[in-house]
């Protein structure tokens, strides 16, 4: 665009077309203020303008008529359109390049309601508006001029067109008066207004339907260009080769469904094989929900609410957001389609109900909702194999997505499928066993062996230090054997073998005085975990031993 403006403003000012319009211009401002602000001693600079609007008529389309229609009859605009810009910015920069043209004289012109007021009370806020509004008008009659010469490769034409559009314009408002008031003469009237027009455009453009009929060839031998015609009886030789634009299908055009970015999300529910809620809830202090001052998604439960881990809540979110939404198998689904892509009763239907600001920078409330579905025969077989115990080696699952009542199902890919329905609150839930800081314990009372220990800590935060006996100890393995405590498996199991050990940990925290987790022999590869008195997962015998073994550490040395 920079290039055509500096080019068009060249092509300008190295002729006399720029000084011409700018003198014409002048002359005429000058003119109307002579007979209005000087002789007449009227105030008012729009009157001045006014009458100088009628120039218009004549040095727009003297101005612009070659802007284009020239380029046409030189086939100089298929050099153009062969460079590395789009017509959008050729055009942009012919007519930036104008507007300078016009600004000039403009600017000069500017300067009247000031000198005139040295010498009189002048208007100065209507006079400038009016000198406003007559760059608006020059720049919308430029714009016109500009147009018309796009239509023909004739200046002479361009002109002329351009004086009648400018002069209908002007008179238009009078028009109606030449007209018979009867409905008889009103429909002649237009009748030959439209067979005028219709008369113009097809001698204008040489085409009566105002189409082009556009031709590809093959390629030439000697530089591999495709040989093109737009229907004027010339054939040209293009680089860029239009089937690379013009080879696209149906799913290329179409228009997908939005995913929001959910940057504030209030609530998520989900039916279907999940059936429970999720909702937000920022932490404050002295919170009865948790204790770990990252939680800040909680799921409805009967007998209380959940803390979940926030980051895989925000990893499940960030699924739904980047879902991909090119491959569809239909996009005017019928409810018999809906049963076959198992979408009538869909396997999981996920609701999220979020806050966004909207262009004038307000919090709106919106939801989004996705239904979820596996190929209907593949989900039946699958069922069958889990039931009979026998492994589903399937590794490609065919499964389908709807969003709310959009007439378009997607084709979901496996692993989005697998993410999507890991949604139950054990996938979403904290695997750590203590989600607390360890920076927040002030004290911590170990059973182990039918023997009892107790660390002491002394400080806060992380400058705390601890003590066990009084003597300063190294908390560092025990500290990381136990905040490496996790969740292989939940399960609500009552234990029933013997306790392993357990840690009693006191918590700088009102409302969560302390935590307690007792671990209990299972089998020979997992121990029972109980938080708080109820079960919760089960965890790794190695993790177990290295804890145990990062308490002996402390307290028999």
């Amino acid at each position: 665009m920079t290039a055509v403006l500096k080019h068009e403003l060249r092509l300008y000012f190295h002729s006399l077309t720029a000084y011409v319009f700018g003198a014409f211009l002048l002359a005429f401002v000058g003119i109307g203020a002579v007979l209005y602000n000087i002789q007449a001693a009227v105030s008012n600079f729009e009157f001045v303008l006014n009458f100088s609007s009628l120039i218009f008529v004549v040095i727009v389309p003297i101005l612009t008529m070659r802007v284009i229609a020239e380029e046409k009859k030189q086939k100089t605009d298929q050099l153009l359109y062969s460079l590395p810009i789009s017509t959008t910015q050729v055009i942009l920069g012919k007519y930036a390049a104008l507007l300078i043209l016009y600004l000039i004289p403009l600017a000069i012109i500017s300067l009247y309601p000031l000198i005139f007021s040295q010498f009189g009370d002048v208007y100065l806020l209507t006079s400038y508006g009016s000198i406003l509004a007559f760059f608006i008008l020059g720049a919308a009659l430029i714009a016109v001029g500009m147009f018309i010469s796009s239509l023909t490769d004739n200046q002479g034409m361009a002109a002329g067109i351009g004086i009648a559009v400018i002069l209908l314009n002007y008179y238009s408002v009078s028009l109606p008066e030449y007209v018979s008031a009867t409905a008889a003469g009103s429909a002649v009237a237009l009748v030959v207004l439209f067979l005028a027009m219709g008369a113009v455009i097809r001698y204008v453009t040489k085409n009566g339907t105002l189409a082009y009929t556009i031709l590809l060839g093959g390629y030439s031998t000697m530089d591999s260009q495709r040989y093109v015609s737009i229907g004027d009886g010339n054939v040209y030789l293009v680089a860029d080769d239009p089937l690379d634009n013009y080879d696209v299908g149906l799913r290329d055009l179409l228009d997908p469904d939005d995913i929001p970015d959910f940057d504030q999300v209030s609530k998520i529910t989900f039916t279907g094989s999940e059936n429970y809620e999720i909702f937000y809830e920022a932490y404050e202090e002295g919170s009865t929900r948790t204790y770990c001052a990252d939680d800040v998604y909680f799921a409805q439960q009967e007998d209380g609410t959940l803390p979940l881990d926030t980051d895989k809540v925000t990893s499940y979110l960030q699924t739904i957001r980047y879902l991909d939404l090119s491959d569809y198998v239909t996009y005017n689904v019928t409810d018999e389609e809906l049963a076959q892509y198992g979408l009538d009763d869909p396997q999981l239907t996920i609701q999220v109900d979020y806050t966004e600001e909207n262009e004038d920078g307000d919090e709106v409330s919106d939801t989004f909702t996705l239904h979820i579905s596996r190929d209907p025969e593949e989900l039946a077989k699958a069922e069958e194999s889990e039931s009979e115990n026998e492994d589903d080696t399937e590794e490609e699952i065919t499964a389908y997505m709807r969003v709310g009542d959009s007439p378009i199902v997607y084709r979901l890919y496996s692993e989005s499928y697998s993410s999507l329905m890991r949604a139950s609150c054990d996938d979403l839930r904290h695997a750590e066993l203590l989600t607390a800081a360890f920076a927040d314990i002030t004290q911590i009372d170990i059973s182990l062996e039918d023997a009892d220990y107790t660390i002491t800590t002394d400080g806060s935060g992380d400058d705390r230090t601890y003590a066990y006996l009084e003597t300063e100890v190294e908390i560092d393995d025990f500290r990381d054997a136990l905040e490496s405590l996790q969740a292989d498996s939940f399960t609500d199991e009552a234990p029933a073998q013997k306790e392993e050990i357990r840690l009693t940990l006191h918590l700088d925290n009102a409302a969560f005085p302390t935590v307690e987790i007792s671990l209990y022999r299972y089998d020979g590869s997992s121990c029972l975990a109980v938080v708080d008195g109820v079960p919760t997962a089960l965890v790794e015998r190695s993790q177990v031993v290295d804890l145990i073994e990062a308490v002996n550490a402390i307290v028999l040395n």
